[in-house]
């Protein structure tokens, strides 16, 4: 299952450009989410008020993620919930950092990395892997 889960994650590392600034870590930044899918037929379930234009069936919602000392916690300030749980780095090179997740009863992985758009702008991306569900985070 541990294999399972690991092989899920590693098409996230694929979704992150290399970028040329410092390697973000999980720690330090207060991540907005930007999406939520559904990872077996890429629905977007959620996403924030700026992504609902291209996402219109999706529901809106505002969730922040904070992480320190191994403490994760999930507020959706949407529905006025607060979810927590723990981090635990897992690997860590020049282009991104893995770690395992587990949050609201669900295990997974997060991965931070720097994502490069067109024109050479990058933003420290947060993606989870979620047991089926991926959420995707910006640095806020």
């Amino acid at each position: 299952m541990k294999k399972a889960g690991l092989l899920a994650g590693l098409p996230l590392l694929f979704l992150m450009g290399c970028g040329k600034g410092t390697v973000p870590e999980i720690e330090g930044y207060e991540w907005v989410m930007s999406t939520v899918q559904n990872l077996a037929d890429g629905q977007v379930l959620a996403c924030s008020e700026e992504q609902s234009v291209g996402f219109e069936e999706a529901e809106q919602v505002e969730l922040i993620c904070t992480a320190e000392d191994g403490a994760l916690t999930l507020a959706d300030r949407t529905n006025d919930q607060i979810y927590t749980g723990t981090y635990q780095l897992s690997e860590k090179d020049s282009e991104g950092v893995v770690y395992k997740i587990a949050v609201g009863g669900y295990e997974g992985l997060g991965i931070t990395a720097m994502t490069e758009y067109l024109g050479d702008s990058e933003d420290p991306t947060l993606v989870m892997n979620l047991e089926g569900y991926v959420m995707y985070f910006l640095a806020g």
